[in-house]
């Protein structure tokens, strides 16, 4: 932890890490770049926005810096009372104040030093987001040795991702790649999620739960390679392919009842949409059929007809040996039977 010309803290992420007490992370940047990727459960409290951005880089690219300084002065300047007010509250309700920018240059420098001149303590982050984004990736490398999986398996609808959350509430550590890449995995992941993840930001929420944990072991759900948008990294996907194995079975009505509550919501557009996406699969009439069910609302017909005649058959063609297999008609039930099978206090 250094003391900078200006008097405000500089640290590292790492050293942020061990601040003892409530901390908020802010985010300089300007919203579009906040958007794609950020240090999970940061603000944003942009120095410029978008618009603002592209006129700055603009005259710094053409060689104007001067010109570049001047307008950004002038941007920011409007700016100043409504964001010193904003840190002001952030100070009543948080210990630690934490800023940073892209690389821990001007923005994040500019906004130290102010905060500092009218009297409120604030840690700016070395290097900012690059020197984030090598500690967390240095973090999932060298955890690896020191933490081992258990993966879980089984067709579409036998509760693994539920099991897994439940695994979670009863205070064990599990890997929620899903969540990590905002995305279920199948050609429907994206129904009611929004727009999936990016590789950054999947990284960031995996190496959050890496850091954060409580023993040696992981439960996971066996994935492919890519989710959504992201990518599974190398030493991760061998560490689970490579892992111990166990696997749900469920009879179909508790499978359907499983993928009701994940994939049906309020507006069926998205799901018609993921649907049609099917065609590469199937053949036309069979989808045609699937969203004349579906106008119907006869979602149960639909779930089970894919689980039988799509999603089994292309599951039960991949060849893995299982230590363990488990009749699963009750998910958290499930998730304590497993917990006693594999943890032992």
């Amino acid at each position: 932890m250094k003391v900078g010309k200006n008097m405000y803290e500089s640290i590292s992420y790492e050293e942020s890490l061990k601040l003892s007490g409530d901390k908020i992370y802010i985010d300089l940047r300007s919203p579009s770049e906040f958007k794609k990727f950020t240090i999970p459960n940061s603000i944003n409290i942009p120095i410029l926005n978008d618009e603002e951005r592209k006129v700055v880089g603009t005259l710094y690219h053409n060689g104007e810096y001067g010109e570049a300084k001047a307008k950004g002065v002038e941007f920011v300047s409007k700016k100043l009372p409504e964001m010193f007010r904003r840190y002001l509250k952030l100070n009543d309700e948080y210990k630690y104040i934490i800023i940073f920018c892209a690389r821990g240059g001007y923005r994040s420098s500019a906004v130290a030093g102010f905060l500092h001149s009218l009297g409120l303590r604030v840690y700016k982050i070395n290097g900012g987001y690059k020197k984030y984004r090598q500690f967390i990736m240095k973090t999932i490398d060298q955890s690896l040795d020191q933490i081992d999986f258990i993966t879980i398996y089984g067709n579409t609808g036998t509760g693994k991702t539920k099991v897994l959350n439940h695994i979670k509430e009863l205070g064990y550590d599990i890997l929620d790649l899903e969540r990590y890449a905002n995305h279920m995995g199948s050609f429907l992941g994206s129904v009611g999620k929004g727009e999936p993840n990016s590789q950054k930001t999947f990284e960031s929420l995996l190496a959050e739960d890496i850091i954060n944990r409580k023993g040696k072991i992981f439960f996971l759900e066996g994935e492919s390679k890519k989710i959504g948008k992201a990518v599974i990294p190398d030493k991760i996907y061998n560490k689970m392919i490579n892992s111990r194995k166990i696997k749900l079975n469920s009879d179909i009505d508790f499978r359907i009842k499983n993928i009701l509550e994940d994939y049906v919501v309020e507006d069926d557009d998205e799901l018609k949409i993921a649907i049609k996406k099917l065609k590469r699969y199937i053949s036309s009439k069979k989808v045609d059929e699937y969203i004349n069910l579906i106008d119907r609302k006869e979602y149960e017909e639909v779930i089970k007809d894919l689980c039988l005649n799509y999603y089994d058959p292309m599951y039960e063609n991949r060849e893995r040996k299982f230590i363990k297999e488990y009749e699963n008609y009750d998910n958290y039930k499930m998730a304590e039977t497993i917990i006693s099978d594999f943890i032992r206090d």
